[in-house]
């Protein structure tokens, strides 16, 4: 099981390199239109006919993939007092669950998705008279992209929160005091970051006194 989780994982690390990028350059592509429609309408006196139509149909891409990007890295809204209330196994549950109901919204999203797709495929947009499936396939696309990155954060964190249970098991059974373990650790990680900040300003100094 857990070769099967870092393998995944490691798949759709990949895929959302990839949809990064698409991203970026949907937006870059949405500015350079309105931009673009913006001088020809009220520079030239000859506005397009088609770039707000084009940039409506890559909002509805970008809001769509944009938001199974955000998924992956757990940055869609929720309410997340439970969660916090919870900790260990019954934190677990409780992700793990919503997880579920979500991932069953996203799937319901691609089976209608596909109908939508199917239903407007005969149908042409207005200005550049291209399929409606095309701005509609943003639905199932995104909803397989929702499902696929629900998934990844519930592996990631189902990992995370087995090892925070690991290493509480190790303090109890250390009999150290979970409070004074994480200040220990905190001023640790202080302590070696003025060390490496002093560290850089030697050798700075030492650097400036050579030149």
């Amino acid at each position: 099981m857990n070769a099967f989780m870092t393998r995944y994982m490691r798949v759709v690390d990949g895929m959302n390199v990839a949809i990064r990028w698409v991203l970026a350059a949907i937006l870059m592509l949405m500015t350079v239109l309105i931009g673009w429609q913006v001088v020809a309408r009220f520079v030239v006196g000859d506005p397009l006919t088609f770039s707000e139509e084009v940039s409506r149909f890559l909002m509805v891409w970008l809001v769509i993939v944009g938001s199974a990007y955000a998924a992956k890295n757990g940055r869609l809204m929720k309410v997340d007092i439970l969660e916090h209330m919870l900790s260990g196994r019954a934190r677990k549950t409780a992700i793990t669950v919503a997880g579920l109901v979500s991932i069953v919204f996203y799937l319901v999203l691609v089976v209608f998705g596909f109908m939508i797709v199917n239903a407007v495929s005969y149908q042409l947009t207005p200005a550049t008279e291209v399929s409606m499936s095309i701005p509609m396939a943003a639905l199932p696309v995104g909803g397989v992209l929702l499902v696929m990155n629900t998934v990844y954060q519930l592996f990631a964190t189902a990992k995370d929160i087995d090892q925070e249970s690991e290493v509480e098991e190790i303090l109890a059974e250390a009999d150290v005091d979970p409070d004074e373990a994480s200040a220990v650790i905190s001023d640790a990680l202080k302590t070696d970051d003025d060390t490496t900040d002093g560290d850089e300003g030697s050798a700075r100094r030492n650097g400036g006194d050579q030149s």
